[in-house]
């Protein structure tokens, strides 16, 4: 496995490339970190390396460290390093995303490359696979918006979202067409998501699926939690979910503090105090309550009441104390084996 220690953008780039190679082929590299010792310092110093395995050929793929305009030129005084160093019958380099220029350069050079969601190109195997849809910078950035997000958790919790066309994607989730649109265009550019047409009809197909889709997108996940406050008044039972300590008792037997807490949408929050149906509240105020106001409805995918536990588990995976932690990790665990 590659060094889990990698920076975090670099660390979702190789997951994402893994993940479009596998979609695209029906196999992984299998990327493995080449550490210091096994190569020069000259080489380790401008590039990150990684071992693997392309169509049961070796491969070497590199990730330069320096500026997209030095690229070509640096890979190609080094190309001999990398050939006398590597073993390797394949070389690429891995970048998330090219300009037009380096692209025609790298070509022009003969120099294999691979941009997850765009284009794969080995010269030694006449190999040229562009997508034809169009192309949304496949840079890992911090995080991809609710609704694409949205359609990660239904996917990993057996929501039957697979096929969907746009307007049916905007029912369910009651959104406009062209959001369902711009979701998908960003899934497809993040390498886990494929055009599909039924027809005229534009539809929902992710062949990447299970623990390769979570470990693809989970740095690119955030908590659906937009603000945590303490309340009291007229709260609507029926567009709140039990959330907190009490959804993590409800599905690992977790048995730390349970102040009760609720989700409940960003936008229904703001009416509520907007119109005030619910005031701040004290530690002193026994109807006390605890309200997660959260990017996206809470109740799209909730069961008896309660929060879905992927969502619970990325509003909890960076709390401590109380013997959270150990709880967290065993809730993303038991939804994972399932898959």
């Amino acid at each position: 496995m590659y060094d889990e220690y990698l920076d975090p953008e670099l660390d979702a780039l190789i997951r994402t490339a893994e993940a479009y190679l596998e979609m695209s082929f029906g196999f992984r590299m299998n990327l493995e970190t080449v550490h210091e010792g096994q190569i020069s310092s000259d080489i380790r110093g401008r590039y990150e390396v990684f071992r693997g395995e392309f169509h049961d050929k070796p491969v070497t793929v590199v990730y330069y460290l320096g500026r997209e305009i030095d690229v070509v030129d640096d890979f190609v005084r080094s190309r001999e390093g990398f050939d006398g160093e590597v073993k390797s019958d394949i070389v690429l380099l891995l970048a998330g995303s090219v300009t037009a220029i380096t692209r025609r350069r790298l070509i022009e050079q003969r120099v294999g490359f691979l941009v997850p969601g765009s284009q794969l190109y080995i010269p030694e195997m006449f190999l040229d696979l562009r997508d034809r849809v169009a192309h949304i910078d496949a840079r890992p950035k911090d995080r991809i918006s609710p609704l694409a997000q949205l359609i990660i958790l239904g996917t990993l919790l057996g929501e039957r979202l697979e096929g969907a066309n746009l307007t049916e994607l905007a029912e369910r989730f009651r959104v406009s067409v062209m959001s369902t649109s711009r979701a998908m265009s960003e899934l497809e550019a993040l390498g886990v998501a494929r055009a599909k047409f039924v027809g005229r009809e534009r539809c929902l197909h992710l062949p990447v699926r299970d623990r390769l889709l979570w470990e693809s997108v989970k740095g690119r996940l955030r908590s659906p939690v937009r603000k945590i406050r303490s309340v009291k008044g007229d709260l609507p039972d029926d567009v709140m979910r039990l959330s907190g300590g009490a959804a993590l008792a409800f599905y690992t037997g977790y048995d730390g503090p349970r102040v009760r807490r609720y989700a409940i949408s960003e936008s229904i929050f703001n009416r509520l105090e907007k119109n005030s149906f619910i005031e701040p509240a004290d530690f002193l105020d026994e109807d006390r309550v605890e309200i997660e106001a959260w990017i996206y409805d809470p109740c799209l995918y909730s069961k008896e009441g309660v929060v879905d536990p992927l969502s619970l588990y990325l509003s909890c995976r960076h709390e401590r104390g109380d013997g959270i932690e150990g709880v967290v990790d065993k809730l993303l665990d038991n939804i994972l084996s399932k898959r």
